[in-house]
């Protein structure tokens, strides 16, 4: 049987792999017989023609960022410096930590287009432009201790480069 915490990690799964859709919402209910649905809709307010506008918007800053890579660097190059253009040009979204809601700032859209995130949208963010760029890459999440050593959630990369795997945190 499905759990709402498995149909929220299913969603977050599909978040991961495809970046792109930072659009879609989902919920969860659970019925009186324990019939559980899920949902997957627009981000609230959004029509069409602005998702698609959005979308626009981030291939854009995707294909800015992937064009002003100096000519002649290696993937390990290209690599880290697609990571310095990203962490020198977003903002960490401090305050945004702890709301119950969560925006455009946990999106590849709030990193490469409004240039704040929080760790996943940096995390999907990078996906994002290393995808385009032909690199295979993914999002990891898990936990880890913040400043106070409380647990809390977090999101980091993972890369392939020459046939093997490195872990990076924007």
């Amino acid at each position: 049987s499905f759990s709402n915490e498995s149909m929220s990690a299913a969603h977050q799964r599909i978040k991961q792999r495809y970046p792109e859709f930072f659009w879609i919402d989902s919920y969860v209910t659970i019925e009186e017989n324990n019939r559980i649905t899920c949902n997957f809709d627009a981000m609230p307010e959004a029509s069409t023609e602005k998702i698609s506008a959005m979308m626009t918007e981030i291939e854009n800053a995707a294909d800015l960022i992937i064009s002003s890579i100096p000519d002649g660097l290696d993937d390990f190059g290209k690599i880290l410096y697609v990571h310095d253009y990203i962490a020198e040009n977003t903002v960490y979204a401090t305050e945004k930590k702890g709301v119950d809601e969560i925006g455009l700032w946990d999106t590849s859209y709030g990193c490469l287009v409004q240039g704040e995130a929080l760790c996943g949208g940096y995390s999907d963010g990078f996906s994002y432009v290393m995808k385009r760029m032909g690199i295979e890459c993914g999002v990891v999440s898990g936990e880890s201790a913040d400043e106070t050593g409380q647990m809390t959630g977090h999101a980091w990369n993972y890369v392939m480069l020459n046939g093997k795997y490195y872990w990076l945190d924007l």
